[in-house]
């Protein structure tokens, strides 16, 4: 494992809960470079998660709670938790081809998309979010991803 990789796989295994480590951090790769400040993923607790479509990203907390009932097909797993790492993130519900989008009707984006990414260089440049946050720690701007803000767009 380089080195890059193992400073974003560490802090993505001490927090989670046992059969959540994997996936969580596969959402907080998808979502490099930008990091969340995520306290803790766990399963909820009974009747938390209820009408939530299977997870929830709990804001003052910064928890991401999964539903243990949630009957999760296929990617659907994974999809959730990049879903909520995007709200840890700062990024708020959205239409059209986002990660980001509420519910489950199709079509389904298979990760975070361009347009997301948008968002977050948008957030991070302005310094505003829909939670009033901005992404945590973003990584140097050598990653196409990375946010390039410059004196201009501030």
């Amino acid at each position: 494992m380089t080195p890059f990789l193992a400073i974003l796989f560490l802090p993505c295994l001490s927090n989670a809960a046992p059969g959540l480590q994997s996936v969580f951090c596969q959402a907080v790769l998808a979502w490099a470079p930008y990091q969340a400040e995520v306290r803790e993923v766990r399963w909820c607790n009974p009747g938390e998660c209820s009408g939530m479509g299977g997870a929830m990203f709990l804001y003052k907390s910064r928890v991401i709670a999964i539903d243990p009932q949630w009957q999760f097909k296929g990617d659907e797993l994974l999809l959730t938790m990049e879903h909520e790492y995007g709200h840890a993130l700062g990024l708020p519900h959205r239409s059209g081809n986002s990660i980001m989008k509420p519910g489950w009707d199709p079509p389904f984006a298979t990760g975070p998309t361009e347009e997301d990414f948008g968002e977050l260089r948008k957030m991070y440049c302005s310094g505003a979010s829909a939670s009033s946050e901005r992404p945590h720690n973003p990584a140097s701007a050598d990653s196409g991803r990375a946010p390039a803000c410059s004196a201009k767009s501030r």
